[in-house]
């Protein structure tokens, strides 16, 4: 049995949203589609994924990565998986230093943390 045809509607929202989107949120829009389907049906419409940084997402490595580590990051970088932020880090030459206690150092703003998730998730949607 094969799959019901793509729509327009779904190739339209495909075009829209597969740039930015984290595959588990395409997934959820697409409902039975498969992550192969979804994949190949983006290919045949010329669309990429958009893999670059921002600044904000930089960011959030530079101020966080090195204390923490990439699981802490993960959680303000909607989308990008920890093998992605190791690289990352590791291009922007932040080390990561491994503590057995991890308090948070006199400074750290967990509010402007959580506005830099704000903006990177909806920056990455216009």
């Amino acid at each position: 049995m094969t799959d019901p045809a793509w729509t327009p509607t779904e190739d339209q929202l495909l075009q829209r949203v597969y740039p930015s989107a984290p595959m588990r949120m395409l997934q959820c829009l697409f409902g039975f589609r498969t992550r192969a389907a979804i994949t190949i049906r983006a290919s045949r419409l010329h669309v990429r994924r958009n893999w670059k940084w921002t600044r904000e997402q930089d960011r959030v490595i530079e101020c966080c990565y090195a204390r923490y580590g990439a699981s802490y990051c993960q959680q303000y970088l909607e989308g990008k998986t920890l093998h992605s932020i190791h690289h990352r880090a590791r291009r922007l030459n932040v080390g990561y230093r491994f503590e057995k206690k991890k308090e948070l150092p006199e400074g750290h703003d967990e509010m402007a943390m959580v506005e830099l998730r704000k903006k990177i998730i909806c920056g990455s949607w216009n």
